[in-house]
C-alpha cells in the first residue's frame, strides 16, 4: 500500500493497479476502525439499473469547469471522480425486482402492500440529494458521459452544462477538509455572472416530498 495525500490535504492509501477484497485489505494492516469490524449485520443485495451520473464540486470547481467547458482533473494524474445517481425511481425498481427474486409467489396484492424499505438501507452518497464535495452539482446521462470519455474529451458546450446545473446543501459542513459550501444567494449570483445569457433560474437538489 502506498500512502498519498490529495488536493485536499487529506491522506489515503493507494494499492496500485489491484482490486482488494476485504480480508485482503485486513492483511495490509491499514489503520482504519472500519476494516476490522466483525459485527457486519447482512444487508438485502438489490439490483439498481443506474442511467446517470453525478459529478459535485465547489465555486472554485464551478468556475474552472465554466472556463475549460469540460471537466479536468486538476491534479493531471487521475481520474475525475463521478457518482451514481440513485433517485427514487431506481430504488423503487430495485425493491420491486428483490421481492420478485426472494418472493416469487407473490401476489400482486401482496406486493402492493409491501411498505417501501431499502431507503433505510440506502445511506451511501449516491443516494442522497445532498453533497459532501461543494455546493454544485452536474448530472448527465450515463451514456453522454461515457462517450465523451471515449473521445477522451470530457467537454460539454456551456449551454449543456447550465442545463445540468443544480445547487445542492452541504451534507454535514467540514466533513471533508477544504470543501467550502454557500449559501443558496450567493450560488445564484456566481452563476448567474458565469452564465449572463441564460435567464433560467438555479434549481435546488432536493429529496422528494
Amino acid at each position: 500500500m502506498i500512502r498519498k495525500t490529495n488536493r485536499r490535504g487529506i491522506e489515503y492509501h493507494e494499492a496500485e493497479k489491484q482490486h482488494l477484497k476485504l480480508e485482503d485489505l485486513r492483511n495490509t494492516r491499514v489503520i482504519n476502525r472500519y476494516l476490522y469490524k466483525v459485527n457486519i449485520p447482512a444487508y438485502p443485495q438489490p439490483e439498481f439499473h443506474v442511467c446517470r451520473l453525478k459529478h459535485d464540486t465547489d465555486g472554485w470547481g464551478l468556475h474552472g469547469i465554466k472556463r475549460d467547458e469540460g471537466f479536468k482533473n486538476p491534479d493531471q494524474d487521475g481520474l475525475l471522480w463521478w457518482s451514481l445517481d440513485v433517485g427514487p425511481e431506481e430504488i423503487t425498481s430495485a425493491e420491486r425486482r428483490l421481492l420478485e427474486t426472494t418472493y416469487p409467489d407473490q401476489t400482486e396484492e401482496q406486493a402492493q402492500r409491501q411498505q417501501s424499505f431499502l431507503g433505510t438501507f440506502a445511506t451511501s452518497p449516491a443516494f442522497k440529494r445532498t453533497s459532501r464535495l461543494g455546493s454544485y452539482r452536474f448530472t448527465f446521462d450515463l451514456e453522454e458521459v461515457l462517450k465523451a470519455y471515449s473521445e477522451q474529451v470530457l467537454n460539454f458546450d456551456a449551454g449543456r452544462l447550465r442545463e445540468n446545473l443544480k445547487f445542492c446543501c452541504a451534507e454535514k459542513v467540514g466533513l471533508i477538509r477544504g470543501v467550502e459550501f454557500e449559501e443558496f444567494s450567493e450560488a445564484e449570483e456566481a452563476v448567474q455572472r458565469l452564465w449572463p445569457d441564460n435567464p433560467s433560474p438555479l434549481e435546488k437538489e432536493e429529496d422528494p416530498k
